[in-house]
């Protein structure tokens, strides 16, 4: 009979430090490479994801297409708040998304942009939703991660890399740069510790998602 140490060690509550912490809830990124070093194997529906960027426009939409096409499949709707270009409409029918479900906010300032990104976080309609960012008090971060938390939606905050890489409240922060016609990925925070090694992710497009002037 084994003795109750032996038990807790193949109990599927201990948690080891070479393991990937366990998340509530995610979704797949359908990127295999990626989910392998995601703790769940995808993107978090409990959290921020924050998203650091070398330059908007390099294709970081196309990271997320697949897992919003299987979001918008269940009805919920698509929440894009103050992006730096117009997204371009063909590249969301092409991934099968329904524009009557998304919505695109850009309010006069970050303060209404921010007010406006929580609400969507609060509303069980909203499966994901995308704001880009710049300068962000720590103490608004922590707000958005607390109303991500209490959520079952894809949550992600786009910021500039120029700005720094401190801490963060997000439980799961990349760093994203165009590389050689692919996306480059970094890791740089994760529920469990460890930063892996950058990865190329060849995108369904070529990198630079088409935009409207």
């Amino acid at each position: 009979m084994p003795t109750p140490s032996l038990q807790l060690l193949h109990s599927p509550l201990l948690w080891r430090g070479d393991q990937l912490a366990r998340t509530r809830a995610i979704i797949p990124t359908d990127f295999s490479s990626l989910d392998h070093q995601l703790p769940g194997g995808g993107w978090p529906l409990d959290a921020i994801t924050e998203v650091m960027l070398d330059q908007p426009g390099i294709g970081e939409m196309q990271l997320f297409f697949p897992a919003l096409t299987r979001l918008l499949k269940e009805g919920k709707k698509l929440v894009i708040v103050a992006p730096p270009y117009l997204p371009y409409p063909p590249a969301f029918r092409w991934h099968g998304l329904d524009l009557s479900q998304v919505i695109f906010i850009h309010a006069a300032d970050q303060k209404n942009n921010l007010w406006a990104f929580e609400q969507a976080l609060n509303n069980a309609f909203c499966g994901a939703a995308f704001i880009w960012l710049s300068a962000l008090e720590d103490k608004a971060m922590r707000r958005l991660q607390l109303a991500a938390s209490k959520g079952n939606g894809l949550a992600i905050v786009f910021r500039p890399a120029s700005i720094g890489m401190g801490s963060t409240w997000a439980a799961l922060r990349l760093h994203l740069a165009a590389d050689d016609g692919c996306l480059g990925v970094h890791i740089l925070k994760r529920r469990g510790g460890g930063s892996p090694s950058p990865m190329r992710l060849s995108t369904a497009y070529a990198v630079g998602l088409p935009t409207i002037s």
